[in-house]
């Protein structure tokens, strides 16, 4: 795949590009542990409270962006004319990657408040 073509609109808006489709499993991949994403961080935080506190209501995004983009990479392997456009593909990705940093951030905040918020309930605790 030569990365110059990456960035034309003939390339991007083509209904059905016939080069090889290099990077599909990778997206594939990536786009089916967007799937299970919620449900391993749910997972995880089973022993921290306010993780699991932080991440509640913050991860079905990832289940919709990851089936949209599952959908997008298979129906780029079967060539189906309008659904295989490389646009559809890149824009789901890099929607889901700001989306990924945003949301890391938002929880992060979210999760230090609520420490600092039950290190200040000890202390009170502790000077009564």
């Amino acid at each position: 795949m030569n990365f110059s073509d990456l960035f034309s609109t003939t390339y991007l808006l083509d209904k059905s590009p016939q080069d090889d489709f290099l990077w599909g499993f990778p997206l594939l991949a990536f786009f089916i542990l967007l799937l299970f994403i919620g449900n391993l961080l749910k997972s995880s935080a089973k022993k921290n409270k306010y993780f699991k506190k932080s991440i509640r209501k913050k991860l079905w995004p990832f289940q919709v962006l990851g089936g949209i983009g599952s959908v997008l990479v298979l129906a780029r392997f079967s060539e189906m004319d309008i659904l295989s456009r490389p646009i559809f593909v890149i824009s789901i990705f890099v929607i889901t990657i700001i989306f990924a940093v945003i949301q890391f951030f938002r929880i992060r905040k979210e999760y230090l408040r609520r420490l600092t918020s039950a290190e200040r309930e000890k202390l009170k605790k502790l000077q009564n």
